[in-house]
C-alpha cells in the first residue's frame, strides 16, 4: 500500500510541475547529437582515399565547429573544401547552416604517404542548436587504422633503359636481367650511368666509387617504388691493369 502510494504521489508531483512550469525543457528533454568518422575499409601506401565526418542530430542545428587531428607523418591532406582548414596535422571544419539542419555529411581528402598504423580523431566538436542557441555536447570519435603495401605488377619497379659510357655493356639490356658486365681500359678512371624507370613515380639511386680501381668495381642501380618495392641491377666494371694495356701495345 505504501509502495503505490510513493508511486502515484510521484506521478501527481510530475504533472503538476509540467502544468506549472516548474520543470526547465532540460529536465524533460535532453538534446543529443554524434559526430563520427566513416573511412574505407582498405587503405594503401601513395593512394588517395576519402575521409567522410558524419554529423547526426536530433535537434535542429545552427552551426558546427569541430576540429580533427591525424597523423601528419602518415597522411598527407587534400584541401578540396573552403569550410576545412588548418595546418599540418590539425584540420578544423568550420560551418553556419542557412535552415535548421539535423544531419549533414563532409568528406575530405587524404593522400597515404607512409606504411603502418594510424590515427584519425575528433577530438573537439562544438554545436550550437537553433532554437536556443545553447551547445550541444558530443563524445569524441578516434579512429585507428593500418596502411598497407600498395602491390605494383611485377616489372613496374624496373628500368627502361640502362646506359653506361664510356663502353658497352657485355649484353644488350633487358628490363628483366639485374645483373651485367663492363670491361673498360687502363685509362678509363670515371663511367657515367643513366638509369630510366618504366614509371615516374618511382625514384633511382646510383651507388658507385667516383674513380675506378684496378679490377673489380661494384655499381648498383636501385629503383625503388612508391610501395616501397626495390629492385637492385648490378654493373660489375672490370678496369685493366696497366700492364694488359701495355701487353695490348705490344701485341699490337
Amino acid at each position: 500500500m505504501k509502495k503505490k502510494l510513493v508511486v502515484l504521489l510521484t506521478f501527481v508531483l510530475l504533472v503538476g510541475l509540467l502544468a506549472t512550469g516548474r520543470m526547465s525543457k532540460d529536465m524533460v528533454y535532453a538534446k543529443t547529437a554524434q559526430m563520427y568518422l566513416e573511412l574505407p575499409a582498405d587503405i594503401r601506401k601513395e593512394t588517395e582515399f576519402q575521409v567522410k565526418v558524419v554529423l547526426d542530430s536530433d535537434a535542429e542545428l545552427y552551426s558546427v565547429d569541430a576540429y580533427l587531428s591525424y597523423d601528419a607523418d602518415k597522411l598527407e591532406f587534400i584541401p578540396k573544401d573552403d569550410q576545412i582548414t588548418g595546418a599540418e596535422g590539425v584540420l578544423e571544419l568550420k560551418d553556419i547552416y542557412e535552415q535548421e539542419t539535423k544531419q549533414v555529411s563532409y568528406e575530405l581528402n587524404f593522400r597515404d604517404l607512409d606504411i603502418g598504423s594510424a590515427e584519425m580523431a575528433l577530438q573537439e566538436v562544438y554545436l550550437i542548436d537553433y532554437e536556443d542557441m545553447d551547445y550541444i555536447e558530443v563524445a569524441p570519435s578516434v579512429k585507428r587504422f593500418e596502411i598497407g603495401i600498395n602491390q605494383m605488377v611485377e616489372g613496374e619497379t624496373g628500368l627502361e633503359e640502362l646506359i653506361v659510357a664510356p663502353g658497352e655493356l657485355t649484353e644488350p639490356f633487358q628490363s628483366e636481367k639485374t645483373e651485367y658486365t663492363l670491361y673498360v681500359d687502363h685509362s678509363v678512371e670515371q663511367i657515367g650511368v643513366t638509369a630510366v624507370p618504366k614509371e615516374q613515380a618511382c625514384t633511382v639511386d646510383l651507388d658507385m666509387a667516383e674513380y675506378l680501381h684496378v679490377g673489380e668495381n661494384l655499381v648498383t642501380v636501385t629503383v625503388t617504388a612508391p610501395s616501397g618495392e626495390v629492385r637492385d641491377y648490378i654493373i660489375r666494371v672490370y678496369r685493366e691493369t696497366e700492364q694488359s694495356e701495355k701487353d695490348t701495345e705490344i701485341r699490337e
